[in-house]
């Protein structure tokens, strides 16, 4: 995040940082893109994107930086959740799923808490978003797709909606949580992986339990 990027950037982003659903458009659409084509490094890109949104409307660098500091920790934890899944570490089966989908709730509770909303409304934009990933309904984990960034939003909002907050707020959370979590982790939590064209266990899951795999896939 750079005061000289966000101080070079504001004439332009002053044309459209009064217009919420317009700024998460370009945030969402933009993360997406940075995603899929550096990955992780999305994280900074919308750290350094809320930054000069921040700056634009208020004019307070300090401010804009608190703002930044949000959205990239938001966004870094939303990928930690997912790689720590993926890995394996909630356990297996259908628990590791709803704890994935709490988790992605709490950060999206906490984000909105700190960003002056509330609680609630973060966490059941990122929980339906989620959870509607764990579904499967969203495509298989570690695609990335505008259909499912679409789905997301809009679950998202809705949700926040429902709970009495913004659409735009929500359907930036459900985005975020379904661009570095499922767009970015190809495990979905599956214990195993292939290698060499047999599966093979992640961190030490015991051989025996390989007829987990089929239900796996059938549960999540």
């Amino acid at each position: 995040m750079s005061y000289v990027s966000a101080r070079l950037s504001k004439p332009v982003f002053s044309l459209f940082a009064d217009i919420p659903e317009f700024t998460a458009a370009i945030q969402i659409v933009g993360t997406a893109i940075s995603a899929y084509f550096c990955g992780p490094c999305s994280i900074a890109f919308a750290a350094q994107f809320s930054t000069n949104v921040a700056y634009a409307r208020a004019g307070g660098f300090c401010q804009a930086m608190k703002t930044g500091a949000i959205s990239g920790a938001s966004a870094a934890a939303f990928y930690g959740i997912g790689s720590a899944y993926d890995a394996g570490s909630f356990g297996s089966g259908f628990s590791a799923g709803a704890m994935r989908v709490a988790a992605h709730a709490a950060v999206g509770g906490i984000t909105a808490e700190l960003q002056g909303g509330k609680f609630g409304h973060g966490f059941f934009a990122a929980g339906f978003s989620a959870a509607a990933s764990a579904s499967g309904v969203l495509g298989e984990p570690g695609t990335k797709t505008p259909e499912g960034v679409f789905s997301s939003a809009i679950i998202g909002g809705t949700a926040s909606v429902i709970t009495g907050g913004k659409f735009a707020n929500g359907a930036m959370t459900g985005a975020f949580s379904y661009t570095l979590n499922h767009g970015l982790h190809k495990g979905g939590g599956n214990p195993y992986h292939e290698e060499g064209g047999k599966l093979q266990p992640r961190l030490g899951v015991p051989p025996e339990h390989e007829e987990q795999v089929v239900s796996w896939r059938r549960l999540l």
